[in-house]
């Protein structure tokens, strides 16, 4: 079956036209909705802040480097962690965390220790669960490269 020229145009003139339309209908159906009468509704939530600033750190030179006196220790040993911190006020707290279940929690320590005028801190706990614990020192929002020890 042979289209004749008349036959084709008609056809793409036909489609050209309803295309025009549907878009034209979208578009003053856009237009023509009605504005929200609560605009604040729309807007996305602003991030909320998940850590606390803390005023005695300079957060874009701060540092703390981490070690540990043992990597083996028996349960219910006592491991100590020592460092020294960059950019970082003295009397700062600092506290050790374990990576546990996916996220690090703050473990207890036998003393709250701060940064001292060196710029130093010392910090003892004991490890009662065996395996292999990671550990590192926050200060704020500055952290220490992670050590591990393994607790036998």
């Amino acid at each position: 079956m042979k289209s004749s020229l008349r036959t084709r145009s008609t056809r793409v003139l036909a489609v050209g036209a309803l295309s025009a339309a549907l878009l034209t209908a979208g578009t003053a159906g856009a237009f023509a909705a009605e504005p929200n009468p609560n605009p604040k509704a729309t807007r996305m939530a602003e991030p909320k802040a998940t850590l606390k600033q803390d005023p005695n750190i300079n957060e874009r030179s701060a540092s703390i480097t981490t070690k540990v006196d043992r990597t083996e220790v028996m349960a219910g040993e006592k491991v100590t962690l020592t460092g020294r911190t960059d950019g970082l006020k003295t009397g700062s707290p600092v506290v050790i965390e374990r990576y546990y279940s996916g996220k690090w929690a703050p473990i207890k320590t036998e003393l709250h220790y701060t940064i001292d005028k060196n710029y130093n801190y010392r910090l003892d706990t004991r490890l009662d669960y065996k395996g292999q614990e990671q550990l590192r020192v926050r200060a704020g929002d500055v952290v220490s490269q992670p050590v591990t020890v393994t607790v036998k």
